[in-house]
Formats: C-alpha cells, sequence, structure tokens
C-alpha cells in the first residue's frame, strides 16, 4: 500500500492529543513512539533525517516529556507521526526522499529482504487537517515521495 488515508482526528486521539491545533503550533512536530506506553522514543538511525530537517526548518518541535534513542534495530523502518505545515511539507517530504535515496536505495539495503518503511503524517493547512500513511519497500517509499511532491 503505498499511500492511504487516515483519520486525522482519530490519529491525534491516539497519539497526539497534547497539541491543540487551534493555537499556532510550530511548522514540524515529530511525536515520538511511546515503548510500552510509557517512554518516548525515536529510532537511533533516523536521528540524522531529523537534525537535517530540524538544520533546515529551525521551527521544527520533537513532542516528547522524556525522549530516548532506541539503538534497536528492525527489519522494518517505523517512522514517529509527523505534524507538518503545508508550507514546509514540500521540503519535508524532500529531505526524507533524499535521506531513504542515499541510505537505503543508492547503498542497496544489506539484508536479502529489504526493510519495510511506514510513515504517518498530518498536514496542517488552512481548511483543516488531512493524514496519510506511506508504506513500502525503499523504492516503492522513494517512488510514493516523489509522486507527493509533484
Amino acid at each position: 500500500m503505498p499511500t492511504g488515508t487516515l483519520d486525522p482526528q482519530q490519529l491525534i486521539s491516539d497519539e497526539c492529543s497534547d497539541i491543540h491545533f487551534d493555537q499556532k503550533v510550530p511548522s514540524v512536530i515529530i511525536v515520538p513512539k511511546k515503548w510500552r506506553g510509557q517512554k518516548e522514543y525515536i529510532p537511533l538511525e533516523l536521528l540524522p533525517l531529523f537534525k537535517d530537517i530540524k538544520t533546515q526548518i529551525p521551527e521544527t518541535e520533537i513532542k516528547a516529556k522524556q525522549l530516548s534513542y532506541s539503538e534497536f534495530r528492525s527489519v522494518d523502518v517505523d517512522f514517529p507521526l509527523l505534524v507538518i505545515s503545508t508550507t514546509v511539507l514540500p521540503i519535508v517530504l524532500n529531505i526524507i526522499a533524499n535521506y531513504v535515496y542515499d541510505n537505503y536505495i543508492k547503498k542497496k539495503a544489506r539484508s536479502i529482504e529489504p526493510p519495510r518503511f511506514r510513515m504517518r503524517y498530518i498536514e496542517i493547512n488552512k481548511t483543516g487537517l488531512k493524514a496519510l500513511e506511506i508504506e513500502g519497500t525503499p523504492d516503492e517509499f522513494h517512488k510514493e515521495l516523489l509522486r507527493l511532491l509533484k
């Protein structure tokens, strides 16, 4: 499934109910995953990607009370939830597409079976919220990001 739409209100309720969209929010919010419902974490392998996003879009915020970085490596790459303003969405998707290309396509994954990527994001625009999920192998994921950028 390259791209699917999600219910943004359900996603907010499940993962980021403390963000109030009626107020001014940062251009990008990274909502870390919760480990066993408690500690919030970001996969260590994605840290360079999020540092790059923060460098290019300084008004990026990581929404966590007690953040840690997980060294646990999985076959799959599961991104934290991203909340992105429409104005910077193309920049963020481009940064992610470049990261996937440089680290997984160009280098060709070392495993026999390529990893699967899964990313969910909420886009904040003037008319409301839109939520999408992108899933697939590095090639599928990259192609879908490029399609969304057109």
